[in-house]
């Protein structure tokens, strides 16, 4: 982080996410649970700095607006993105897609069980934002699903079970962002590739469809859906009880949401009555109508209703709903694709993951032009209306903007200032505890903190801060013992550091287990706040977006190097020998040993991948320096590090990493 330093607090560095999450369990209030937590943090440092004292506290507040500005700055993208997406959201709502939508599916929907597939499906296809999920959902399905007399607490738990999974593992959706933007550097290609392993998320929406088609109910929820399936809706019920005795015969007795549904609950008693005349005595008294009443309620009611406060149009079509969510997301992918320079030979992983949140802005803004051309000249909604909707959804973005921006600050305060991290994971390792075993414990936690706070973005503020930590202990400062970085990884790194070592070149490998997913490494510092070393044999990727005028893409290249800072927020900006030299980096010397170690390790890895009839493009390695100065290879070999091409067709790494061991 820019102006903080990496300090050694010990067991203190624990106390501020701790103190956070248990202040958050206690007053079930994430957002001065979140302050007091980077306040307490910062505290911590500027007491080991400085010492205890009034001014080291008055430094410790005058940090916290720092680190959040910071935040703010280096995830402008991210906020900017939700902003532009609560806008869209609202602007669907007002121009009545929603409620097209809804009188569509009423109109096909025959059966209990379609009723509660739908549900479902309607909860997987807006993916783009829970929040509007659940809106949007709730709205549409709720009529559809009383003329049936599903429970509204059924109907809840089907759409928050497929709101929430579904958009935790979608690339365009405000999760992914968020989540991208706790991980830090990269952090939106780690959510990307972590969506195979969200297991909990793909077994919610498998077990929401087997719920929904099959109608399994068990403990409170069959209760619920018992006391629907005899009495009909929560509203119909209400209006029995407010009005007994008195036989209700024209919707105009009640109003707004209530009155839609007690004309679907008495139209759907009348037809059951025509089916079983029996059944009359058992029925209460609202349920006396016309069946012509639903149609009737239903245009009042969509008259009536509004979103935020906003008048929601009854003009709207269907396709208001779907296609300002298709823009979204075609144009983001196509976003993602531009700046990646895809359109200019770049490979489609590689332009995906240069610059995703700038593809996400590019396709929000692109959709909200579309809602204006669609809704303005049929009149869903004014200009006025228009403006308001993107200012009413922006605001709606506030809190979630402010949960996400004191989390990163805590999250910053804990990995770059105290070192919550490499306490915990040294701690662990001094107990003989496997870190293999933290994800399942990670799990427990957020489970429990999740259910007694109710909020997801809340847990995931919580947990992130200390999980980014334990996994990723930033500066190979200390020994350590490496875990959980994956089997595919650890074998590969394993066989090439053995190749390395073997050559007479130092890194930090000492050894591994591989049955246990660990890697024991020497103790190492890494130069400045971490460079990354590139090798060059083929012009592609950035260097090719750099200089195509110079060069053609795929040309070969005399295994050339170059050097970059590790600094996302500025697109890991290159830097010289003289840059490295005079900012104190590196001496003269380091820098000539690790580009003729960068050489000759890519010389090694590119003939064992010529072995098994592969070409090595470009590699990424990352140094360290030991106590006496010397340098040494750190980190992994794997195969996310490098471009590696079959035929002239690149291979993405989990293919290559199968191709590698498959031909030896």
């Amino acid at each position: 982080m820019e102006g903080f330093a990496l300090i050694d607090t010990g067991i203190w560095s624990i106390v501020p996410p701790l103190l956070a999450l248990g202040l958050a369990l206690l007053t079930k209030e994430v957002y001065s649970s979140l302050t007091i937590g980077v306040f307490v943090g910062m505290v911590i440092y500027t007491f080991t700095i400085d010492g205890v004292g009034f001014d080291s506290l008055v430094d410790a507040f005058c940090l916290v607006p720092q680190m959040m500005g910071e935040q703010i700055a280096n995830n402008g993208a991210l906020l900017l993105f939700l902003a532009l997406l609560g806008a869209l959201v609202v602007l669907i709502a007002i121009a009545g897609g929603s409620r097209a939508y809804g009188a569509w599916v009423s109109q096909h929907v025959k059966s209990a069980r379609l009723a509660r597939v739908m549900t479902a499906v309607l909860g997987i296809l807006i993916f783009v934002d829970d929040y509007f999920n659940c809106l949007t959902v709730g709205a549409v399905m709720r009529p559809i699903t009383d003329r049936f007399r599903m429970s509204h607490e059924k109907l809840a738990w089907l759409i928050d079970s497929s709101a929430a999974p579904v958009c935790i593992i979608a690339p365009v959706s405000s999760w992914a962002v968020a989540v991208g933007g706790y991980l830090g550097d990269d952090g939106f290609n780690l959510f990307v590739q972590s969506i195979p392993y969200n297991f909990y998320a793909l077994a919610t929406i498998v077990f929401v469809f087997f719920v929904a088609f099959i109608g399994l109910d068990f403990g409170p929820m069959k209760k619920a859906e018992e006391a629907a399936a005899k009495y009909g809706s929560a509203e119909a019920e209400e209006v029995a009880v407010a009005n007994p005795g008195k036989v209700i015969t024209h919707p105009d007795e009640v109003e707004g949401d209530t009155r839609l549904s007690v004309a679907i609950e008495r139209t759907a008693a009348k037809i059951a009555v025509k089916n079983n005349p029996q059944t009359a005595q058992d029925l209460p008294a609202t349920v006396i109508a016309e069946e012509t009443e639903l149609a009737e309620a239903f245009e009042a009611n969509k008259a009536e209703a509004q979103f935020k406060g906003m008048e929601v149009s009854n003009k709207g079509k269907v396709f208001d709903l779907i296609v300002p969510i298709l823009v979204l997301i075609v144009f983001s992918i196509w976003g993602m694709l531009y700046i990646g320079g895809f359109f200019e030979g770049v490979e489609f992983a590689a332009a995906v993951g240069e610059n995703p949140v700038a593809g996400l802005c590019i396709g929000s803004f692109v959709a909200l032009v579309v809602a204006a051309a669609m809704y303005l000249p049929r009149g869903l909604c004014t200009l006025q209306g228009y403006m308001e909707g993107v200012a009413e959804g922006a605001r709606s973005m506030v809190g979630a903007i402010m949960i996400l921006v004191l989390a990163w600050s805590l999250g910053g305060v804990c990995r770059y200032m105290i070192g919550t991290g490499p306490f915990v994971s040294g701690f662990l390792n001094g107990l003989g505890i496997s870190l293999t075993l933290l994800p399942f414990a990670i799990f427990l936690v957020a489970a429990f903190i999740g259910f007694s706070m109710g909020t997801s973005w809340g847990t995931i503020a919580l947990i992130l801060p200390i999980v980014v930590g334990v996994f990723d202990p930033g500066e190979n400062s200390v020994g350590l013992t490496i875990e959980g970085v994956g089997d595919v990884n650890l074998r590969m790194s394993i066989y090439f550091f053995e190749k390395i070592n073997a050559a007479g070149i130092r890194t930090h490998y000492v050894s591994a287990d591989l049955a246990n997913t660990t890697m024991e490494v020497l103790p190492a510092k890494v130069f400045g706040k971490g460079l990354e070393v590139i090798c060059r044999d083929r012009a592609v990727g950035s260097f090719y977006r750099r200089y195509k005028d110079y060069v053609k893409l795929g040309a070969a290249l005399p295994s050339y190097v170059e050097m970059t800072f590790k600094n996302d927020r500025l697109g890991d900006p290159l830097v010289t020998k003289d840059g490295l030299i005079d900012l104190g980096v590196m001496t003269d010397k380091q820098y000539e040993d690790i580009k003729a170690m960068t050489k000759q390790i890519t010389k090694i890895v590119s003939d064992e991948m010529k072995k098994r009839g592969l070409d090595l493009y470009d590699i990424k390695f990352e140094y360290g320096y030991a106590p006496d100065g010397s340098v040494m290879l750190i980190d992994e070999i794997a195969s996310g590090n490098m471009r590696v091409y079959k035929d002239g067709e690149y291979v993405d790494p989990m293919t290559l990493s199968r191709l590698f061991f498959e031909a030896e």
